[in-house]
């Protein structure tokens, strides 16, 4: 008897195969699904670490299909959404942050930083 993925586990609804800044527009709580695998967690200490020495670029690169453009609105989300979600986002996955991330995040956005996203000729 053929077993079928759904036998396994459950796929998220608003899943999409290819994320854009549209699937955001359609499902707005979309990127609080967002899994942070272990390399999305050292991007953002990466980052942070960045901005501290006053550089502002950090280059997010991957193969064909592996969430760099999930990974890089959900970047933009936890600048730029509201308390509440944010709040909710570091709750849901309490086990793959530390506290200092959220710190740290909370402070950049205390002080105003804005993260912009950008592909091809489309800016956000």
């Amino acid at each position: 008897m053929a077993q079928n993925y759904k036998s396994f586990f459950t796929i998220d609804e608003t899943y999409r195969p290819i994320m854009r800044r549209e699937c955001l527009l359609e499902s707005p709580d979309m990127w609080l699904n967002f899994y942070p695998h272990s390399s999305f967690v050292e991007f953002l200490r990466t980052l942070f670490k960045q901005m501290d020495s006053g550089k502002n670029t950090v280059w997010l690169s991957g193969a064909f299909g592996t969430g760099k453009t999930f990974a890089a609105l959900v970047l933009q989300k936890l600048f730029n959404a509201d308390d509440t979600q944010l709040e909710r986002y570091f709750k849901k996955r309490k086990e793959q942050f530390s506290d200092t991330i959220l710190d740290t995040l909370k402070k950049l956005r205390k002080d105003g930083v804005l993260a912009v996203f950008e592909t091809g000729n489309n800016i956000t």
